[in-house]
């Protein structure tokens, strides 16, 4: 199947996240970081992180969709933002942006919105995934010969620190 490898690749996307228990039911609105977020950043970013937010057509560059955009500001060599890259950002903004900066509420504070914007890009990740097997035909996933296959994938990633052969990048 095609789609094999970025299946892989989302498994080795989430693995971080589902290892510390860090992923959470995104539907939750009532968390008191969902709380946070719909105060300071879903007005532009939207509810769900997607960029759509009420302000969001009256700002130039349009916001962020967390889910399906690339960050602006990536200091890995993987070139996918990590949580400090988006702690970073949500600090002390985005210069020629309408992102401004947050630093005013405190490290605890920023450090849980980062958390949640992550997982709103992963859950994007999924969707994506979720989306190609579809239109490729592909209903029957086997979970644990999934999870198997990304863990060899994963491990030899560490390893060799390198992208193996026949896994590609996606745009999302």
């Amino acid at each position: 199947m095609q789609y094999r490898p970025i299946i892989t690749l989302v498994v080795l996307l989430t693995a971080h996240n589902v290892s510390t228990g860090q992923v959470s039911d995104l539907t939750e609105t009532s968390s008191p970081v969902r709380r946070m977020y719909r105060t300071y950043c879903a007005t532009c970013h939207g509810e769900r992180g997607d960029g759509s937010g009420d302000a969001s057509r009256f700002v130039f560059p349009k916001p962020r969709d967390f889910r399906s955009s690339a960050f602006r500001w990536v200091s890995s060599d993987n070139l996918v933002a990590d949580k400090v890259d988006v702690i970073q950002s949500i600090s002390r903004g985005i210069p020629g942006t309408s992102m401004q900066s947050w630093k005013s509420l405190g490290e605890e504070k920023i450090t849980q919105l980062a958390d949640l914007v992550i997982q709103f890009r992963n859950a994007g990740v999924r969707d994506k995934v979720r989306e190609l097997l579809i239109l490729d035909g592909y209903q029957d996933v086997n979970k644990d010969e999934l999870s198997a296959e990304g863990k060899v994938l994963f491990e030899q990633v560490i390893k060799e620190k390198t992208v193996p052969s026949g896994v590609r990048a996606i745009t999302l």
